[in-house]
């Protein structure tokens, strides 16, 4: 029976791609404008609204880690670390770093100290299902009224902070993790990253064209719009900020099957069925917490 059901899977995977192929090819040949507007429209949104915080945050934060400057940081927020029960202060610290990198950028990160032995794998799996935030320049560039903008951002960072509180919830609030972890500390050097960001906002401009020609093409068929919202975060965020306010922190918190694929692709210790549950239960808590504050 489980046999049959995949070969079906697998066969209307197939079917799937097949059509997908053969319609792209026919809008080419005879709506070409379509795509290409698609393209354009997608560039456009990546260098005037995403690539501006996201190249901010990124250069203050490696500049922070590379100086250890964000040490003072770090320390004036320590005593949080009785609710966030990382089994390693660099988990902590890199739970602290993504409010303001998100994903995906946070995932290089994330390799990194896993790769170097500076967070455990309990650590990378918890960052993995709790650091994807939106980048707060974002966000706050939605809004004239700047006050609407902040309660939208903390409907959207609350979710993530529960679950890291009852996530770790058994953990001792004094480090136990084997001693070769516990005692590493980041030595991060400020050009290897900032050689790393080219790549990674490369990428999301990648993901952010595949997306808008997926999201022009349902376009296309009737009452499938709210469908387009959870496919790219920034089209849906910009859509839901001029017209439907209370989808807002769920599209934020869910992140968008674009970023999702970008993860899914740059992060090696993920399973993406349990970070897609942690981003569907992270919006329906967002929307409840915006509810009751807005």
């Amino acid at each position: 029976m489980v046999n049959s059901l995949k070969a079906n899977f697998k066969h209307f995977k197939y079917l799937f791609i097949i059509t997908f192929i053969i319609f792209i090819i026919y809008l080419c040949i005879f709506n070409y404008s379509l795509i290409y507007n698609s393209i354009f429209k997608a560039l456009d949104l990546w260098l005037y609204k995403v690539f501006p915080s996201l190249l901010i945050f990124y250069l203050i934060s490696s500049l922070l880690l590379s100086t250890k400057t964000i040490n003072i940081i770090f320390c004036i927020f320590k005593p949080f670390r009785f609710l966030l029960r990382f089994e390693t202060s660099n988990g902590f610290n890199l739970f602290l770093l993504s409010f303001f990198l998100g994903n995906p950028s946070i995932v290089s990160f994330i390799n990194d100290f896993k790769s170097n032995l500076m967070i455990t794998d309990r650590d990378a799996d918890i960052l993995s299902k709790t650091t994807s935030f939106i980048n707060p320049l974002f966000i706050m560039s939605l809004f004239t009224d700047k006050t609407l903008g902040l309660l939208v951002y903390i409907s959207h960072i609350i979710p993530n902070i529960l679950i890291v509180i009852w996530l770790t919830r058994n953990n001792s609030i004094y480090n136990n993790c084997p001693s070769n972890i516990q005692t590493k500390t980041y030595n991060i050097n400020f050009f290897d990253y900032m050689n790393k960001f080219t790549i990674i906002i490369l990428n999301i401009a990648l993901y952010i064209v595949i997306s808008y020609i997926i999201i022009s093409i349902l376009k296309l068929i009737p009452n499938l719009s709210y469908l387009t919202y959870f496919i790219e975060v920034s089209e849906g965020a910009i859509n839901c900020s001029l017209s439907n306010i209370y989808l807002l922190p769920a599209i934020l918190s869910f992140n968008g099957l674009c970023i999702h694929l970008q993860v899914k692709q740059g992060l090696k210790v993920i399973n993406y069925p349990s970070f897609l549950l942690f981003r569907l239960i992270s919006s329906l808590i967002s929307t409840i917490v915006f509810l009751i504050i807005y």
